[in-house]
């Protein structure tokens, strides 16, 4: 039998929770000093720029390709914030479908943090979502992201793990 190519050393755990009601999310929907942008092919650009500024999603050639994809073929949608021109939070689902969609791409520029920005665009996102029927769910492994989700409603229904492919070995 051949041994997997995985690189176990990588090996990530995370929550996996999911959204079924928005009971509360448009109670939580505030105005904002910023302008919120729905996600465009033409805005592809400047969300890297913010992507590219953000520790978890840094490194992954690939990114800008497969958020062009997504959006091109309908699989994915979202919002984000702009400020003087630029992004400055974003959030976006993948993996969509006619009966759920997992939620992506939750961040914010170090400059603009603490403000709610990510829950402003979360709450949108997700009553966009729901008010659709569909289900969102999204995997976490940040503490301080997990009490944002919980706040707009997640729960906590499993642990997952995740272990990247070892390229050399494939």
């Amino acid at each position: 039998m051949k041994e997997l190519p995985l690189d176990w050393s990588g090996l990530r755990t995370t929550y996996f929770t999911e959204l079924t009601r928005s009971e509360h999310l448009d109670r939580m929907i505030q105005p904002l000093s910023y302008q919120v942008r729905p996600m465009r092919l033409q805005d592809v650009p400047v969300i890297m720029e913010l992507a590219n500024t953000i520790d978890e999603f840094r490194g992954n050639a690939k990114a800008e390709e497969m958020l062009r994809h997504s959006l091109e073929k309908g699989e994915s949608r979202g919002y984000w914030i702009e400020s003087e021109g630029r992004a400055v939070s974003m959030v976006r689902t993948s993996a969509e479908n006619p009966y759920a969609a997992m939620i992506v791409g939750v961040g914010t520029h170090v400059d603009f943090r603490r403000q709610g920005l990510a829950t402003q665009l979360m709450a949108r996102l997700c009553c966009e979502v729901l008010y659709e029927g569909k289900k969102l769910c999204l995997f976490y492994d940040n503490p301080r992201a997990g009490k944002i989700y919980k706040r707009l409603g997640f729960r906590d229904i499993g642990m997952w793990s995740m272990v990247k492919v070892n390229k050399t070995r494939e």
